[in-house]
């Protein structure tokens, strides 16, 4: 079930302004308080993403796609 944690986790900060910035602010405390269940291997992969220029909708504004899955 956790892959369809990450996978959710990936669209709600794609598609919430809100969700996203909260991920740039305090990571490991907007997981938690979505009861969110990640691994620890899962959350360190997260963590690497840059939250604030997702997709190119951050104020870098990069356009950017970001992969967040392994291969």
């Amino acid at each position: 079930m956790s892959q369809e944690y990450v996978l959710a986790t990936v669209k709600k900060a794609f598609s919430d302004d809100i969700f996203r910035l909260a991920l740039v602010k305090d990571f490991d405390k907007t997981i938690a308080e979505n009861s969110i269940d990640l691994t620890a291997n899962e959350s360190a992969e997260l963590k690497k993403v840059d939250w604030a220029n997702y997709a190119g909708l951050g104020a870098g504004g990069g356009g950017d796609w970001v992969h967040v899955y392994s291969t």
